[in-house]
């Protein structure tokens, strides 16, 4: 599977198709672009290619990997702005760097891709930490499903997705999201980002302190995941497994619990 994800992103992710994966009827997707691309989304074409090769063996994919890789460290490393990033595509990045930094294959990178890590490591626990003070006042039910999105409201996405930045008016591309209630989305976005941000933080090498640990724990234990609903608690239960095994965090028990009360059911 590797080798043929490897394949079609050879195959579609070209010059000529603006580096898109393209869709299946040979038109470009919107949010499917995976080289000259957002700076955390720059290492994603050399995972992939590493990760074919580690798979497989065939040294071809190593160096479609290499020819990537030290473009896409460079930009990786010039990730600027952090007041605009949030948890989620930053959690994903970590994806692409826990690879190409674990795999052996890249030596002379190393340095640098610690250094990306170090830096978005920096970012989860300061996002933990201002996460966890919002569910701290959160006063609503932590439980509450979603509606069915397919028969609810949509609204036109404020930012374009085209690579000149126009707005629909300039043939930019705009899309419609839907609108989540309120008393579903926050709670699900708190678990969420709680989670993102531990997974961040924890590949990033970062202790978790005494006393975010306590306040977690501490906020986890008084919510029921059995009645929980939403990827906010998927997310969470990764953050707590990665951070458990690169932070030491093995008192924080909740993972256990989540698990007992048939979290993947609740979820799904």
């Amino acid at each position: 599977m590797l080798k043929a994800i490897a394949e079609d992103c050879r195959t579609h992710v070209t010059p000529e198709n603006h580096f898109n994966l393209m869709r299946l009827d040979g038109r470009e997707a919107l949010v499917s672009k995976m080289w000259a691309c957002d700076d955390h989304e720059a290492l994603r074409l050399p995972m992939i290619y590493a990760a074919a090769f580690i798979a497989t063996g065939e040294r071809e994919w190593l160096e479609e990997a290499k020819r990537f890789l030290g473009p896409g460290v460079e930009q990786s490393m010039r990730m600027h702005n952090r007041d605009s990033w949030w948890d989620l595509p930053i959690a994903q990045m970590q994806f692409s760097l826990l690879l190409l930094r674990e795999c052996g294959l890249f030596p002379e990178k190393e340095a640098q891709l610690d250094q990306v890590l170090a830096r978005t490591g920096e970012f989860g626990l300061s996002h933990l930490e201002s996460t966890i003070a919002e569910a701290e006042k959160f006063t609503g039910e932590w439980g509450v499903l979603n509606a069915n999105w397919r028969r609810g409201r949509f609204s036109l996405h404020p930012d374009s997705i085209s690579d000149n930045g126009f707005c629909i008016a300039c043939q930019g591309n705009m899309y419609a999201t839907p609108v989540f209630p309120l008393s579903y989305l926050e709670p699900n976005t708190l678990l969420r980002r709680l989670g993102c941000s531990l997974a961040i933080m924890a590949a990033g090498r970062l202790a978790l302190p005494d006393e975010l640990r306590h306040r977690l724990k501490t906020l986890l234990n008084n919510i029921d995941f059995s009645r929980c609903g939403g990827d906010g608690t998927v997310k969470l239960l990764h953050g707590l497994v990665v951070a458990e095994v690169s932070c030491d965090t093995k008192d924080m028990f909740i993972r256990e619990r989540m698990h007992h009360e048939n979290l993947s059911t609740a979820c799904f």
